[in-house]
């Protein structure tokens, strides 16, 4: 069996202990494609397109509207671009132009402009249509391939706007649960200050604990061993 996960850092890592890695470990499987973190949904597809075709399921985790497709391919959310930004205004921003193929002049131009455009000229009404228009495509690739597709919300906007559906894949069913509302939920204990420095510096792997990363994995295990994608809502559960 060969899988692909498609997506941002919920599924970036694949390590021991990971969701990916237990569903692969379970069907003695091969990984074809994981998630970029911070990367918006556009880039994530590229990383799918070439692996496609050799790939027998394909889970996604679909990100939210807000972030910067580039040339570059940089990780350009609001937040992380500032921080991004402001490493590279210290100096310290060499390991992200090695990490990007970049001169560091061109790093600081392209953060720059990205925080512009976030602050002055983001169109938010324009990313979010634009980001249900690349997941309608991606569906209806999908379905031409005859693929089997699960697929996860990463956040409360990933498919619905205002609490609303835009989008219901037909390709697989998708979990109700938003990733990140299960991330949130397991550090409920920390301060405020603290679950903000979690942005920043997450331990956790994919921004999970042990637990809940098995969770995912035994649910994804289900469907495959149950054979049955039909697009639906799946209800999910989760550890503390």
């Amino acid at each position: 069996m060969k899988i692909a996960f498609c997506g941002d850092s919920f599924c970036a890592q694949i390590t021991a202990d990971t969701w990916p890695y237990l569903v692969a470990k379970e069907f003695n499987g091969t990984i074809t494609c994981k998630g970029l973190s911070g990367n918006a949904l556009f880039h994530s597809y590229e990383e799918l397109l070439p692996v496609v075709d050799e790939s027998d399921y394909v889970v996604f985790c679909i990100t939210d509207p807000h972030r910067i497709t580039n040339r570059y391919r940089l990780p350009m959310t609001l937040r992380n671009t500032e921080f991004l930004l402001d490493e590279v205004s210290r100096g310290e921003g060499d390991w992200i132009a090695k990490e990007y193929s970049i001169t560091n002049k061109k790093l600081w131009k392209t953060l720059r402009a990205g925080t512009l455009y976030f602050n002055d000229l983001m169109s938010f009404e324009f990313h979010n249509m634009a980001h249900i228009g690349i997941l309608m495509q991606i569906d209806n690739h999908m379905l031409e391939k005859e693929k089997k597709c699960i697929w996860f919300n990463c956040f409360d906007i990933s498919t619905k706007i205002d609490g609303k559906w835009e989008y219901i894949p037909k390709s697989g069913p998708i979990i109700d649960t938003p990733l990140f509302s299960i991330s949130q939920r397991e550090m409920k204990h920390l301060s405020q200050k603290e679950q903000d420095e979690f942005l920043f510096d997450d331990n956790r792997k994919n921004h999970l604990n042990r637990r809940n990363n098995k969770n995912l994995a035994n649910l994804i295990i289900d469907i495959i061993k149950n054979d049955n994608f039909n697009p639906r809502e799946i209800k999910t559960y989760e550890s503390n």
